[in-house]
């Protein structure tokens, strides 16, 4: 071998002598090489059956371990309970309600407890079907109707095909009745064109029972219909209409035959002179209001709004409008809970003009070019303020005082939650007055939920020192009067580049056990706006 250690350092031929013993070299490690290699086949194929056999007995120990859960001692009272915790909601216009039928796929015990719990079914959600035309001797994909169907179907022709989906619609109708009996009915009509007048019709024959009613794209002739019937809507407490086709001019709704209307949603609707004059305004408990139009002017717009005097939650997504009033205060004593949406900066004189002095909750997103949004981001009518929710976005940079912020805190002592997503908005010192000391009073004691954006602090403005600072005295408060912390949040934008602080602001959670969060589900706002 020390022969051939000269070759290893040079490109020179091997000698005949050198070549035979470089010869014998390889033919022994291929030899050994092919050893190795059926030896490692055969390890991973003892691998694989030992892995196989790993996930079998895993399967059979979890299989085992659920005849132990603690929820099959639970009695059916207690299990309907929960279930009825997490009973559908139409909050959410885009998603269809599965609930009940999703617990009654579980098990027998749970079929049987839900099909009974009469509670969990008065929210029938009327929604065209997902499965084609050509699959129809399948069992649908949406299982909302997957019992309410038998075997497979063998119908050609479209109208057989219209028919067959009719009938079975109709049967699902019946059979969400039955179970529900005479309880309060809320429901959502999706109107894609399928029957909308007899389902309309089959929900008519039962319209004193209706409690909450959400209308999707259903045309202004079918609401003339819904109008002018001979029905009886007095226990009618919510209507919601929400249209993605096209926007209604007609009378939308018949308000003078619901006189217990008390929570009011409209989505992308004109509301003309002769529909929000027979509104009862002053009855509203909730109002959501998205991408509406006002053909009668901003007068009126804003008279209407100052009816509201009842009003606790509000939604308002405005765009693309100039309101041109602003003199009159807009008063809203009773309000709890608000969540604006603007997209023009002319939209911020209607801000200014909000008067809520019971306001709790607030949620603003703005989105224009004013270079100093916090002047109308901030309910400085609202002292009662416990949670405060900013996001600003803008083309051009802001130009924020130094101050802004501390002078905006300094109204909200019983601060409890704050969320900023406003770019350069946060600095050291801002952070600073957050740190409790026993000689010095801090902004909002008792803060327990704080959230911010990578790109709400000012560029290397906040030491990391400070942050780090701020997260123990309130996790862990020595100062008296301070509330415990319970979340911290930390949203990062796409394009930016913070590793290093998201990696210590993990290691600082997982190392103190402390709910420290970084992840795209806490952007801004989707977790929060008010439900309507």
């Amino acid at each position: 071998m020390d022969s051939l250690a000269p070759l290893f350092r040079s490109n020179d031929a091997p000698l005949p002598s050198q070549t035979i013993i470089v010869r014998e070299i390889l033919q022994d490690k291929k030899v050994e090489l092919s050893a190795l290699g059926d030896e490692i086949s055969r390890l991973e194929l003892t691998l694989r059956a030992l892995r196989r056999k790993y996930a079998d007995l895993v399967a059979e120990v979890n299989q085992y371990s659920s005849i132990l859960s603690p929820i099959r001692t639970l009695p059916h009272e207690i299990i309907g309970e929960i279930f009825l915790y997490f009973s559908p909601s139409m909050d959410n216009t885009h998603a269809q309600v599965r609930l009940p039928w999703k617990l009654g796929h579980i098990c027998y015990r749970w079929r049987t407890i839900a099909f009974a719990l009469g509670e969990l079914w008065p929210m029938l959600d009327l929604r065209r079907r997902s499965y084609q035309r050509s699959q129809l001797g399948l069992r649908p994909r949406d299982e909302e109707f997957a019992d309410g169907l038998g075997g497979a179907a063998s119908f050609v022709g479209s109208e057989d095909v219209k028919g067959f989906e009719i009938a079975t619609t109709l049967d699902y109708i019946e059979g969400y009745l039955q179970r529900f009996g005479n309880r309060p009915l809320s429901f959502r009509l999706w109107a894609h064109d399928f029957a909308v007048s007899i389902l309309l019709e089959a929900l008519l024959k039962h319209s004193a029972l209706w409690k909450e009613m959400v209308l999707v794209d259903l045309s202004p002739v079918r609401l003339d219909r819904l109008s002018h019937s001979d029905v009886d809507l007095r226990g009618l407490h919510k209507i919601a209409f929400v249209c993605t086709t096209h926007l209604l001019s007609h009378h939308i709704f018949p308000y003078r035959v619901t006189p217990h209307l008390t929570d009011l949603a409209l989505v992308r609707v004109s509301i003309p002179r002769s529909t929000h004059s027979h509104i009862p305004w002053a009855n509203l408990i909730r109002y959501c209001e998205i991408g509406c139009a006002w053909p009668s002017g901003d007068q009126e717009r804003l008279a209407s709004y100052r009816k509201l005097t009842n009003l606790r939650t509000l939604r308002m997504e405005l765009s693309q409008y100039r309101f041109l009033e602003t003199n009159t205060p807009l008063f809203l004593p009773n309000l709890r809970a608000a969540s604006l949406h603007f997209l023009e900066p002319c939209i911020t004189k209607l801000m200014q003009s909000f008067e809520m002095p019971a306001l709790e909750d607030f949620t603003i997103l703005y989105c224009g070019d004013v270079g100093k949004p916090l002047g109308f981001l901030i309910p400085r009518s609202s002292p009662r303020l416990k949670s405060l929710r900013v996001r600003a976005c803008s083309s051009f940079p802001f130009d924020h005082d130094p101050d802004d912020l501390d002078c905006a805190l300094e109204l909200f002592w019983d601060l409890k939650e704050i969320v900023i997503d406003v770019p350069d908005l946060i600095s050291h010192s801002f952070v600073s007055r957050l740190i409790p000391y026993d000689d010095q009073l801090s902004f909002a004691p008792k803060l327990e939920i704080i959230r911010f954006s990578n790109s709400a602090f000012v560029d290397k403005s906040c030491k990391w020192q400070t942050l780090v600072e701020l997260l123990r005295s309130r996790f862990r408060p020595t100062v008296p009067g301070i509330s415990r912390l319970r979340t911290f949040g930390f949203y990062i934008h796409d394009w930016s580049n913070d590793v290093n602080v998201t990696s210590g602001l993990k290691a600082l959670g997982t190392r103190n056990n402390w709910d420290i969060r970084i992840d795209d589900t806490y952007r801004f706002p989707a977790w929060s706006e008010p439900r309507w």
